[in-house]
């Protein structure tokens, strides 16, 4: 028969492991994650302990996801930076986009918001089993997807629009 972990990923629909970047600054938790994640059948193709560690491998290796710590150690200034991964997900949506689910070790609504506004497609608490973190990328991944195939619709729709208001013009023109 199809091995247990093997069949729960069909239940939950993936069709292929990701690549995924893991940011998470405590090297403990960085390293059981990472376990977790090849268990799962994704492959980890970066590490990353700070924000701006996390943005540089998102241009690079162009993850299908990346995991995000939110409190991480701010490497220019040495101190606790509670907003390091929300900071790190906007650029990251920017300039490199990805499906990204946020780890955190602290509940609130606030967050949870700030998570949608950012946009993270996930969000997880730390530690978190493996059949949650598995269920939030997967999700996440998916959701991107579809996010970007609405965008890309969005830029073709624009771009007819414009062909037809120049075709309209041209049309104008030649009747004056």
């Amino acid at each position: 028969g199809v091995p247990e972990k093997e069949e729960a990923r069909m239940r939950i629909g993936s069709k292929r492991g990701l690549r995924v970047v893991v940011t998470e600054d405590d090297p403990d938790v960085n390293e059981l994650i990472q376990e977790q994640l090849r268990r799962l059948g994704h492959t980890v193709v970066g590490v990353a302990y700070s924000g701006p560690e996390a943005e540089r491998l998102a241009r690079e290796v162009r993850p299908d996801a990346l995991l995000m710590d939110l409190i991480m150690i701010d490497p220019d200034t040495g101190r606790e930076d509670r907003h390091a991964g929300e900071k790190a997900t906007v650029h990251i949506m920017t300039t490199a986009p990805c499906a990204v689910v946020w780890l955190t070790s602290f509940e609130s609504d606030e967050t949870t918001r700030r998570a949608g506004e950012a946009g993270a497609g996930g969000y997880l608490f730390k530690p978190a089993e493996e059949r949650d973190l598995d269920r939030s990328l997967i999700i996440a991944e998916a959701r991107f997807a579809d996010l970007e195939k609405l965008r890309l619709g969005n830029i073709e729709l624009l771009a007819e629009i414009a062909r037809r208001v120049a075709a309209e013009d041209l049309l104008r023109a030649s009747e004056a």
